[in-house]
């Protein structure tokens, strides 16, 4: 059985360069993934772009794509992003957050919107509800004691309870709640 070849670029999100660099890559399959720098000057445009690379597949094959994607950001350098979260709470780390939240949120959004299903759910509140998911469980790892191994089983569970929150909001899987409109 031949072994499959996995080429990785590091760096994207640390500039815009790098990251035209990487994507461009990417589309003449060269690249299979890339790591992305959560402190990096253009990390907002890297997520950008992985989200634009995603448009037009399945909803499950955006979130497994960008919940790889973030994870891995959040993970390469794991003290960093615990000293994020520290000075969120400041008053300026905290707008610096919001800022960079608001971004994140917008990618998502238009990624949605561009996929192969259609939402039967409010696509701004499944943005919400996605972001949120990814970042509470990447806290949590990287407040436990240990977060390198638990990394790779939250990942995927993060990825299974996405995928299952967007087969409910899709057209397809609608579900109602006793007593809710959607």
């Amino acid at each position: 059985m031949p072994a499959d070849l996995i080429i990785n670029a590091d760096d994207f999100g640390r500039s815009a360069s790098i990251n035209r660099a990487i994507i461009r890559a990417h589309r003449e399959g060269v690249l299979n993934s890339a790591s992305l720098m959560v402190a990096g000057e253009a990390f907002e445009e890297a997520v950008e772009l992985a989200c634009q690379g995603q448009r037009g597949t399945s909803l499950q094959s955006m979130m497994t794509a960008l919940i790889s994607a973030f994870f891995q950001a959040k993970m390469k350098d794991a003290k960093a992003s615990v000293a994020l979260y520290s000075v969120s709470s400041d008053v300026d780390g905290a707008k610096i957050v919001q800022q960079v939240g608001k971004k994140i949120n917008q990618a998502i959004l238009r990624m949605l919107a561009a996929s192969s299903e259609s939402l039967a759910t409010d696509p701004q509140l499944v943005a919400s509800m996605l972001q949120g998911m990814m970042a509470g469980v990447s806290r949590r790892i990287l407040e436990s004691s240990a977060p390198e191994k638990q990394f790779e089983r939250l990942r995927q569970e993060l990825i299974v309870a996405a995928c299952a929150y967007l087969n409910a909001c899709s057209a397809r899987g609608a579900i109602r709640l006793a007593g809710t409109r959607r």
